[in-house]
């Protein structure tokens, strides 16, 4: 018998006999592979007869199963209730198609029914008064169909329910326009239904506000005025009696020259703004602040954003606030006068450099120890945060800008960089700094040696009582080429740490020519962790 293995593993040409075997052999091979392709196009032609009647049926099916649908069955009232808590949160919805409440009404016929009958979702809104200078040509028709919807929007929709408005005007180069005259005529016809009104950059808008009176707006609760700077004496304030509603208990005013002029009633007051204040060498502006503040002893959330050097005629008296719960500031010569017990928040120059040990700050958190919650800004050196931490210990969220460093010598950035985040989980537990700490951000990149990195995420993991476990860590790192631990990079990521917390790292490689210290990265999801407590305490009081 003749073998054909030889024709499988070697070049050798068959003679006419082995051709005449291999041939029919492969023919038979052929055969065989002809009878399974017809096969499989039978049962694929099969299988698309079914496919398509698949298609029918459940196209047939699929009315009676939406009326099966659960949500269907749901009391009207209820599916109000779940239309409202769509709505956004920690801001007013605006007009868009892409959120509620607008986006409700384009999902069917029954929501749209439901959705433009629920008051609720159109008692609120912001409204932006702006148009691309691409598309001045089109501004008054624009304008003129954005006013309509605005119409409709609070006048009909919203029902009598009291009204929550923010309206931002663009600053220039369009200020002067009347393209949202219309808009603020509706806006002020239902003035009688204002509790939380903000308008930013608004001129002659601002202007109309100034004249109306407590009794124009008996249910204001919350109101927020913030021009552009070169406006701020186009409207005077002091005499507006709209400071003077019944029922106002949230102020917030730029470019207060002097607080005690004006006539709001600050011992109705519980939330006070002073953001985007400008004042240069204001002789006696601290003093008299600090104689308002004395007044407003219901006080629970205060932001005192002032820019400038302020100096101190005298040392001020104390100012005891006994329910304040939460302090945004910048300048801060006021703080050794404040008495506040129950402070929990404090954000600190959370957008500036901090070059030297905050002393004023640091008399404050020893008066304070149970503040919980702390952002502060860019430390130039990581010693003097960690002597605020010192006086904190109840604290359990901490945010800083950056940890950015001011040595050129980048080995003593790293140094410093450990010890401050070592102090964190020291081997003694009974010495760690704030240990009750859950949560930290630190917004920029910083250098830091991996092995200290890794002791900081792994260690608070609950075998200790002393300390509390991390819930988020947001860290972006800066580690030196030659680190002895580059595999913790890796290990960091794993299922086995973030499996209890929220963990987001971003390691950068460190280079000589590295320039991007305290560079912050664009926005990123992360930033959603840090939802305050108190957040609603600082709605409508910052700019």
């Amino acid at each position: 018998m003749i073998s054909l293995e030889d024709f499988f593993t070697t070049n050798r040409a068959p003679n006419d006999e082995e051709h005449k075997i291999l041939k029919h052999l492969a023919a038979e091979y052929d055969d065989r592979l002809t009878t399974i392709t017809n096969k499989i196009s039978d049962l694929e032609a099969q299988l698309q007869i079914l496919n398509d009647e698949k298609t029918l049926i459940m196209e047939a099916a699929a009315p009676f199963k939406r009326a099966l649908l659960p949500f269907r069955r749901l009391p009207e009232d209820v599916v109000r209730e779940i239309f409202v808590a769509c709505l956004p949160i920690g801001r007013d919805p605006t007009m868009s198609a892409t959120e509620a409440p607008v986006l409700l009404t384009r999902i069917s016929s029954a929501t749209r029914r439901v959705a433009l009958t629920t008051p609720a979702l159109w008692a609120a809104i912001h409204i932006r008064i702006e148009i691309l200078p691409e598309r001045m040509d089109d501004a008054t028709s624009i304008m003129a169909a954005r006013a309509v919807g605005v119409e409709e929007w609070l006048l009909r929709r919203s029902g009598s329910l009291p009204l929550h408005i923010s309206v931002h005007h663009p600053r220039a180069p369009y200020k002067d326009h009347d393209l949202g005259q219309k808009i603020i005529d509706i806006l002020l016809g239902c003035c009688s239904r204002w509790r939380c009104v903000s308008f930013m950059s608004l001129p002659k808008f601002l202007l109309r506000i100034s004249t109306l009176t407590h009794a124009d707006v008996p249910i204001l609760n919350s109101l927020s005025i913030c021009p552009s700077r070169s406006d701020r004496d186009d409207v005077d304030w002091k005499s507006s009696l709209i400071l003077t509603a019944p029922n106002l208990q949230r102020l917030s005013v730029s470019g207060m020259p002097r607080p005690s002029d004006y006539l709001a009633n600050w011992s109705n007051l519980t939330h006070i703004g002073f953001p985007r204040t400008f004042h240069f060498s204001l002789p006696g502006f601290i003093e008299d602040l600090a104689r308002i503040l004395r007044q407003t002893t219901r006080l629970i959330s205060c932001c005192i954003r002032i820019l400038g050097n302020i100096g101190l005629l005298n040392p001020v008296d104390e100012i005891s606030l006994p329910f304040l719960k939460v302090l945004d500031v910048i300048e801060d010569g006021i703080l050794p006068a404040i008495n506040a017990p129950a402070l929990e928040t404090i954000r600190y120059n959370a957008y500036d450099d901090i070059d030297a040990a905050p002393m004023n700050l640091i008399a404050l958190l020893k008066r304070t120890p149970n503040v919980k919650e702390l952002w502060m800004g860019d430390f130039t050196n990581p010693h003097f945060l960690v002597e605020c931490l010192r006086h904190c210990p109840s604290l359990t969220r901490l945010r800083v800008s950056g940890l950015i460093g001011s040595d050129d010598n980048d080995k003593q950035n790293f140094i410093r960089n450990d010890a401050l985040i070592e102090a964190f989980v020291l081997d003694d537990d009974t010495q760690c700094l704030c240990p009750r700490l859950e949560y930290f951000h630190c917004d920029k990149y910083f250098p830091l040696s991996l092995g200290t990195l890794h002791k900081f995420i792994t260690h608070k993991n609950g075998r200790s009582q002393a300390l509390s476990r991390w819930d988020t860590v947001v860290i972006k790192v800066v580690y030196h080429p030659r680190d002895e631990h580059l595999q913790y990079i890796g290990e960091l990521s794993s299922k086995y740490v973030v499996e209890d917390m929220k963990l987001s790292l971003l390691f950068e490689k460190w280079a000589r020519s590295y320039n991007s210290f305290g560079m912050r990265k664009p926005e990123a999801p992360e930033d959603v962790w840090w939802q305050r407590r108190s957040q609603v305490d600082f709605e409508h009081l910052m700019y």
